[in-house]
């Protein structure tokens, strides 16, 4: 029995009439189309079906509305409209199936095409990347043997962008971790190759800024790559020559190499070194450390390096009488270098006399400081007087004006020396009397940014404020912006201030004790001290 009539447009075929509407019309799949066709038709001739009497087909005449019906038509109209519900509510049912089936079938299409971008999005930045690093050796240094004359560029440095999940529907957890590139060093110098001490000045300087930034440049590469960019234009084409460029990736031991070697006479050197090495003597005013970082500056330069046994035993040998004796009364020794000089340096520190030994002169007699209070890296420790430092420049220049007839720093506010005197000379917080009896010079060590420095400082109970030479915080101090306005000193003068300072100073105290402490200075033109404090 076959049914034909109007169909009856279903939830399916609206939603495809109307565009619109969840977006389903354009993408369904004829295969759907044709499922949806013939869940419609069923549909139909199943009401179709419901609205003849039981029993008819389709030859015979309909039924006369007026003609009475037996008893049994309620209960078989009943059982129709049952089925006809259960029928409507099946069909429900197999539209949604159908609406679930193609969600899933968009949603599958969209997590695709999501996961291939995040795909073409990571090849591209390793692309890019590997452009960037590969334009450094090409574009960056353009070498020409017959010009030497070379720009070094900068290298912008930028960390890969984080791996995104290639697996649909997965949990992205980033892991956040510090690796910016760190700012430069300060005051880094550009390294000629001329003398043994520009080596060691320039080697210290970036093995402290490595140490700084430990975790960002435990990578060779990087320490490299930063050490080259502050090599001169002519060191530099023969270290591209030695790479042959850019070709070979050199480590770290490998530049401290060439740079050794790029010094002229590097033979020579070591013999020199070795010679230094094998003549030193712990002086009186040195500790046991100071005198086994004397040798390893030496050691370094060394074309053969002694085993950690006979660095023990040579260091035994080379320290003073007092502390080689008393190190004999203990039979168990540390088995490492390290330790032996920690071990060294305990037994002197037991020893009477030794701590005030080592004190500057400056120190102990509240005088000038003495010549060889300190030896200075890379030279002779058993040669000539290093070069006079800073401190020591700036008390011969106050002997310089005493010799010429200028009145101490005391007198300097007095009517007959005003003249002569700039506006904004020393007088900082100085009372125009003679400073009291409490007023002492000695030698602090100021923390900088390479490392400690000496500053040779005038303590006086009439300085109202503390006070730096403004050349010497500009040598050896971060900039700091100064702000408008000026200073008074003691007598009511207005000095001009080039900027605050926050120090962290120390010096060590009778008891052999080290004390740390800040001051907040203000850099001034002065001369004569690198600091003026009051207490």
């Amino acid at each position: 029995m076959a049914f034909r009539g109007t169909r009856r447009q279903g939830p399916a075929q609206l939603e495809a009439q109307d565009p619109g509407k969840n977006g389903t019309s354009q993408n369904a799949s004829p295969q759907m189309t044709e499922i949806e066709g013939h869940v419609e038709e069923l549909v139909d001739e199943v009401r179709a079906a419901a609205r003849q009497p039981l029993g008819a087909t389709e030859n015979t005449p309909a039924p006369d509305s007026n003609a009475a019906r037996p008893d049994d038509s309620d209960d078989a109209g009943e059982d129709l409209d049952a089925l006809i519900q259960a029928e409507e509510r099946r069909l429900e049912r197999l539209a949604k199936e159908v609406k679930l089936a193609d969600l899933r079938r968009r949603t599958a299409a969209a997590e695709a095409n999501i996961a291939g971008a995040r795909i073409g999005l990571n090849h591209t930045a390793i692309d890019q990347v590997s452009l960037e690093t590969r334009s450094v050796a090409s574009q960056d240094y353009q070498i020409d043997p017959a010009n030497p004359d070379l720009q070094v560029l900068p290298i912008n440095r930028q960390p890969l962008p984080p791996q995104a999940s290639l697996v649909p529907g997965e949990i992205t957890r980033t892991v956040h971790v510090d690796d910016r590139t760190p700012p430069n060093p300060v005051n880094m110098a550009i390294f000629t190759g001329k003398t043994i001490g520009e080596y060691n000045d320039f080697i210290n300087q970036l093995e402290a800024h490595f140490n700084k930034y430990e975790h960002y440049y435990s990578v060779e590469k990087r320490k490299v790559a930063l050490a080259v960019s502050y090599l001169h234009k002519s060191v530099l084409y023969h270290w591209v020559e030695y790479t042959h460029g850019w070709a070979i990736q050199r480590s770290w031991k490998e530049f401290l190499e060439f740079c050794l070697h790029w010094i002229n006479d590097h033979r020579n050197l070591q013999k020199d070194a070795a010679q230094k090495f094998f003549d030193a003597r712990q002086l009186e005013h040195q500790s046991v450390r100071d005198f086994a970082a004397y040798l390893a500056i030496w050691e370094r330069q060394m074309k053969t390096q002694l085993s950690e046994e006979l660095r023990q035993e040579y260091l035994r040998t080379r320290v003073l009488p007092r502390i080689r004796s008393e190190a004999l009364k203990y039979p168990q020794e540390p088995e490492t270098y390290e330790a032996y000089v920690s071990y060294l340096q305990t037994i002197e520190d037991q020893l009477p006399g030794r701590k005030l030994a080592q004190q500057p002169a400056g120190k102990a007699r509240m005088g000038r400081p003495n010549s060889r209070t300190h030896t200075v890296e890379g030279t002779d420790n058993m040669g000539p007087t290093p070069k006079r430092g800073a401190h020591k420049r700036n008390y011969d220049s106050y002997l310089e004006n005493k010799r010429r007839g200028s009145k101490p720093w005391w007198q300097w506010n007095d009517e007959e020396n005003k003249e002569p005197q700039p506006r904004d000379s020393v007088g900082a917080g100085i009372p125009s009397s003679r400073p009291s009896p409490w007023a002492f010079t000695v030698l602090l060590k100021v923390d900088t940014p390479m490392k400690k420095r000496d500053a040779w400082t005038l303590v006086d109970s009439g300085a109202q404020e503390e006070f730096a030479n403004q050349r010497w915080a500009k040598q050896h101090l971060p900039p700091s912006e100064a702000l408008p306005g000026s200073v008074s000193a003691l007598d009511d003068r207005k000095i001009t201030p080039y900027g605050q300072h926050n120090l962290i100073a120390s010096i060590v105290d009778a008891k052999g004790e080290e004390c740390t402490f800040n001051i907040p200075v203000e850099a001034v033109d002065m001369y004569g001290y690198d600091l003026i404090l009051g207490h």
